[in-house]
């Protein structure tokens, strides 16, 4: 299915349950009731990106992350006080965010790294025999785009 193209910044809300849909279906991720997740959309209201957090403790949550588009990168990280960072550290009050990503996808792993995650651990044949499971975190207090001048768009609220 090919995109239309885009018309303008791309804006960043809540993503509604209806939606959730769209990040699993790209990401194979395993929700829980507790899952929440932001959204980068078009003037024509259509997801681009999406940044979901599930498996929350007290002190972190993890993330999963798919974009159709860089555009939603610029939307949901690198314009409007970057969201994708801001929402479960300072909205949310936790100080690590955990992503796990399998060994065979590069270019997650090289996404993650970009944006300051540190590998932590390798669970040898995690995914499969031969493929490891990829652990990494990225610790408030390491986070480069909380310290940047805010851009754009004032605080992002998310219910629940």
């Amino acid at each position: 299915m090919s995109l239309a193209p885009l018309k303008g910044p791309l804006r960043v809300i809540q993503l509604p349950l209806v939606h959730w849909g769209w990040l699993i279906q790209r990401t194979g991720a395993q929700i829980t009731e507790n899952f929440k997740a932001i959204a980068a959309i078009d003037a024509n209201d259509i997801i681009r990106g999406v940044v979901g957090y599930d498996n929350w403790t007290p002190n972190s949550v993890q993330c999963h992350m798919a974009v159709d588009t860089p555009a939603a990168w610029k939307a949901l990280v690198y314009d409007n006080d970057a969201p994708a960072f801001r929402y479960p550290f300072e909205e949310c009050g936790r100080d690590i965010i955990i992503a796990i990503i399998h060994e065979s996808n590069a270019a997650s792993c090289k996404l993650v790294d970009h944006f300051g995650f540190t590998e932590t651990h390798r669970i040898l044949d995690g995914v499969k025999p031969g493929e490891a499971l990829i652990l990494y975190e990225m610790r408030k207090a390491d986070c480069r785009w909380l310290s940047r001048p805010t851009r754009v768009r004032p605080a992002l609220k998310v219910a629940g």
